[in-house]
């Protein structure tokens, strides 16, 4: 198994404005000297997008943001046309690299991580998700009407609490009750970011609004 160095996993879509901000704060004790090997983006969406739409918002507002480029990147095409591959891609991805260094992660609001629903099995790798009618109606924040995302690529629980650091990201008062319901709640797959209390070195950073019922 190869271990070129440290290797940083970070949200798609808008969280990944913040996730920078967060890390570049923790970076003294999160992440050891040396480059990031790669970015890993947790989740895509599903759709018939064009491969160049999907990509431009990483592109456009985080690598192209880096004084110091990553030595190299990997992130989960959700255009493409087998989808069962690009799970097995991701899924090698860690086969050859082993764990993340720093998982950076989100919460929705149903307590997902990355696109692992609510009910999911804990002990799964990279796999295919239908997306719950919660996180459709997210997403649908993203696509509008031009695009109906029904399915998810995510790597699984088991891929997450492998990494040597997470941190959970989450803003805003419409994340307080899912953020109480995941880190003082009982440890269920009915809120799936729950199994992050049993993490050994899980940082949680969140804005006033959402620590609000903590």
């Amino acid at each position: 198994r190869l271990r070129p160095g440290p290797r940083h996993g970070t949200p798609t879509g808008n969280r990944c404005l913040c996730d920078w901000r967060c890390t570049a704060a923790l970076k003294p004790f999160l992440i050891p000297e040396g480059r990031s090997r790669s970015v890993l983006p947790y989740a895509s969406a599903v759709c018939f997008a064009d491969v160049a739409e999907q990509s431009l918002f990483n592109n456009r507002e985080l690598l192209a943001r880096l004084k110091k480029p990553f030595a190299a990147c990997r992130i989960i095409n959700g255009a493409a046309e087998n989808m069962e591959a690009e799970r097995d891609a991701l899924n090698a991805y860690f086969a050859q690299y082993g764990p993340l260094t720093v998982s950076v992660l989100g919460v929705g609001m149903n307590g997902h991580l990355g696109f692992n629903e609510d009910g999911v099995s804990f002990d799964l790798d990279a796999h295919i998700v239908p997306l719950s009618e919660t996180t459709k109606r997210v997403m649908s924040k993203y696509f509008g009407e031009k695009f109906h995302p029904t399915h998810g690529i995510s790597q699984g629980i088991r891929q997450i609490m492998a990494a040597e650091r997470v941190i959970l990201i989450a803003n805003g008062a419409h994340k307080a009750d899912i953020i109480q319901k995941a880190v003082t709640g009982p440890v269920t797959n009915s809120v799936p970011a729950s199994v992050l209390q049993n993490h050994p070195k899980c940082y949680v950073v969140l804005d006033e609004a959402a620590a609000a019922k903590l």
